[in-house]
């Protein structure tokens, strides 16, 4: 691999063993998996039972066994009513995947599950630099094929991290025959209004030595339609919500950043449904002969992104009653019972119970929690 993508890149073989010793060997990391054994597990498993058979680990095959077979499988058991994928017709490597962004790790985390399931291959993620809240969170991410995405910096570093990103995710699909994951945003929708941002588009085609089209085609972006039931960090994107309102100069915190992962990690989704659309190659010389300008063909591409997963969207009574309650109206009435509805509104009261902040804005809060549940729909609904 070539050295100018060492600060970024997933580790190498032969890294594995020494980021491995730092994870296992760090002590916030096993404050973590203490509070884990203790308050999910309910100290069925101690912390020295998790961390220990780690220590016979000695490369990325062994720890796939405890992470993926053992791990993230129990994982999805206890947090999930079932975790599906769909569009398995659409599935082919290389292959980046675009998707909606709800949850911080899970997003790539499941799609990693599911799509090794049916290939037999990891995949590859970016992750925000931003969350490498402890250094340990770094060594976990890029030692199970997380790549960096740098956050923040002068233009001319921005340009430059631009660069070298485009360049890694290109050498990954077309050197290594890879899949990579990439959230079709910076950053999570906190009201689920899922938008392609035309600055990714942008970051992925500086790479490469032709034209636009072809520079995009040898990507195969295939977009990813997530669709969790419950969002439990859902309370924590409303708390924010009105803490910007309140204050536009607030910031997230590390430990804020730590808290959305954890709660994401553990907190209940109900069913899970990822869904695989098809890939932007079988129209993507289409969109770009609409137009001569290169912005406007970025939009087209963006705007064909956010319809395949719009209508690809797994709607669940959740995302109904919300629709109904947001909207004020009874269209989707019939689909759902009045105690499926009135098990919504006690769910959305405690939520709201859990946000402690001064000047708490129910009525504010639980539009907001209503907004993430119904926009899903309502953008589906746009693409009929």
């Amino acid at each position: 691999m070539n050295p100018e993508f060492d600060n970024i890149a997933a580790y190498t073989p032969e890294q594995f063993p020494q980021a491995l010793s730092r994870i296992i060997t760090n002590t916030e990391f096993r404050h973590i998996v203490e509070g884990i054994c203790h308050y999910q597990l309910h100290d069925q498993l101690s912390a020295d039972q998790v961390i220990e058979p780690l220590k016979n680990v000695h490369n990325q095959s062994q720890l796939d066994d405890i992470l993926i077979i053992t791990g993230l499988k129990k994982l999805a058991e206890k947090a999930c009513n079932g975790l599906y994928l769909q569009g398995k017709e659409n599935l082919s490597l290389p292959a980046l995947f675009l998707s909606n962004h709800r949850d911080i790790i899970m997003d790539a985390a499941f799609l990693s599950v599911l799509i090794k399931d049916e290939t037999g291959k990891r995949i590859y993620f970016g992750a925000g630099t931003n969350l490498y809240v402890q250094s340990w969170v770094e060594d976990m991410l890029r030692i199970n094929n997380g790549f960096s995405v740098i956050r923040g910096g002068t233009v001319h570093e921005m340009m430059h991290n631009s660069m070298q990103l485009s360049s890694y995710i290109r050498y990954l699909l077309t050197s290594q025959n890879a899949g990579v994951w990439l959230a079709q945003r910076e950053g999570r929708a906190k009201n689920s209004d899922d938008r392609t941002q035309p600055a990714l588009l942008k970051m992925l085609a500086m790479s490469g030595e032709k034209d636009m089209k072809d520079n995009l085609m040898a990507l195969n972006i295939t977009p990813v339609a997530i669709s969790y039931e419950y969002d439990p960090c859902d309370y924590l994107k409303a708390q924010e919500m009105q803490l910007r309102r309140d204050n536009p100069q607030w910031k997230k915190t590390p430990q804020d950043d730590f808290l959305n992962m954890r709660t994401g990690m553990l907190g209940w989704k109900g069913q899970t449904v990822f869904t695989i659309t098809p890939s932007l190659n079988r129209n993507l010389e289409q969109i770009l002969q609409s137009t001569t300008n290169r912005n406007e063909q970025i939009n087209l591409i963006a705007a064909t992104i956010d319809k395949q997963i719009h209508s690809s969207y797994f709607i669940y009574n959740v995302n109904r009653i919300a629709y109904d309650l947001y909207l004020s109206t009874d269209k989707f009435q019939s689909d759902y019972t009045p105690a499926e509805q009135s098990a919504f509104e006690q769910y959305l009261h405690s939520q709201i119970d859990k946000i402690q902040i001064d000047n708490k804005d129910v009525p504010f809060l639980r539009s907001k929690l209503l907004e993430m549940y119904a926009n899903p729909l309502i953008n589906q609904l746009q693409t009929l």
